[in-house]
């Protein structure tokens, strides 16, 4: 039967372990086993694919983003990954994050083997409440009339599908009387709430976190605020790396659950800190996150890193990657600043560029805008100290 473990115990499984075999012979505990990364576990897991090792009892989850045909894919035991289900969602019960009066509209996704529609339906069946699975797919028009029929009282999805549900609203002027906003795979800052309650009338917003490696473990109740996370200490154990100043650094992770295949120091790409605080009375350890290492960014759910890119920009002078939020159509903008070779580059330089762009982030501008401009040098923006190019420049409100 699935249980929880000690990071010791994690930590001699995956010595022994096809994915973790040749990386920790050099170790001889856990606190010197090297960190893990999606770059890793892509290698040793595409071999063990080939080898038709990992098919059999295998749950197996995606990564949310980079280039289509470079998922990472990761098994987890079908039963162990049930239990971790489990665990987590009886401490959302606990948190009035799921109850049998929430009726919830899923708008999470399921193309491509992502599994956010399936994961959200089984947590609200875990807690005797009706979800309503239209799909991040679903015409806006016709996830309105499904909503109004079965009387929904939550929604639930990525906040730019949500926003964009929202937004089209708000055109037809169709009103939909929301009381609770339930989101992951994207930071949901103070600006997007306001929206949301002021078009939705959401009055409680309540969060989901984690990975396809390590599975979601952490949720944000009503309340907690900002881009805060609680997480039953029996699921996971979090180390944060390299902290500056003020504690933030590389959020890694150890599944304390997951023995067939064990993630094992998992560099999240993902910054945060660990906070001690008082939750209904009880004192807590809280996972504030605050963004993502600066060789990745998130945007419409999905993660992308710079390594994603390497072929379309290695023959450019320069380029980088600002985000910023458009207040006037409410969603997020990545603007491809490129500074081109020629003096006066070519309109099909141009174009060929535009179109690659977009066939990697997968964007058509309907939950985020994408933005491709030919620019000079000196209109990027540098580090005050340094003064080097800064390749992702994250300029969206907190």
């Amino acid at each position: 039967m699935p249980r929880s473990h000690t990071v010791d115990e994690i930590y001699t499984l995956a010595s022994s372990h096809r994915f973790y075999l040749d990386r920790l012979a050099a170790s001889t505990c856990f606190t010197d086993a090297p960190l893990t990364n999606k770059q890793t576990l892509y290698r040793v897991v595409e071999e063990a694919i080939a080898d038709g090792a990992l098919q059999k009892g295998a749950y197996w989850s995606p990564t949310g983003g980079s280039v289509s045909n470079l998922l990472l894919f990761f098994p987890t035991d079908i039963a162990e990954n049930q239990y971790q289900r489990r665990v987590l969602g009886e401490a959302m019960i606990e948190a009035s994050i799921f109850n049998a009066d929430t009726i919830a509209l899923n708008m999470f996704g399921s193309q491509m083997m992502y599994r956010s529609l399936e994961i959200f339906n089984s947590y609200c069946e875990q807690a005797g409440a009706t979800t309503l699975p239209v799909n991040s797919a679903c015409a806006d028009e016709l996830a309105f009339r499904v909503a109004c029929k079965f009387s929904a009282n939550t929604i639930m999805g990525l906040p730019s599908r949500v926003i964009q549900f929202a937004r089209f609203l708000a055109r037809e002027k169709l009103h939909l009387e929301l009381d609770k906003y339930i989101f992951a795979g994207e930071p949901l800052p103070l600006h997007k709430r306001e929206f949301l309650a002021d078009t939705l009338g959401i009055k409680q917003f309540c969060g989901l976190y984690g990975s396809a490696e390590a599975g979601v473990w952490s949720y944000q109740p009503d309340g907690l605020g900002g881009d805060s996370y609680l997480f039953p200490s029996e699921l996971m154990h979090v180390e944060i790396f390299e902290p500056n100043g003020d504690g933030f650094g590389k959020v890694v992770t150890t599944n304390l659950v997951r023995t067939r295949h064990p993630v094992l120091r998992y560099d999240s790409g993902d910054i945060g800190r660990l906070v001690q605080s008082i939750y209904k009375g009880k004192s807590v350890t809280v996972l504030e996150l605050s963004g993502r290492c600066e060789n990745s960014f998130m945007v419409g759910g999905d993660y992308f890193v710079l390594d994603d890119f390497f072929e379309l920009f290695q023959h450019l002078l320069d380029y980088q990657i600002l985000l910023t939020y458009d207040d006037a159509a409410k969603m997020d903008r990545v603007r491809f600043c490129l500074v081109p070779t020629s003096v006066v580059p070519k309109s099909s330089e141009y174009e060929a560029l535009v179109k690659a762009i977009r066939s990697i982030v997968q964007s058509n501008d309907a939950s985020f805008i994408t933005q491709v401009d030919f620019v000079e040098s000196e209109a990027l923006v540098r580090s005050p100290t340094s003064q080097k190019v800064r390749k992702i420049v994250d300029a969206r409100p907190a």
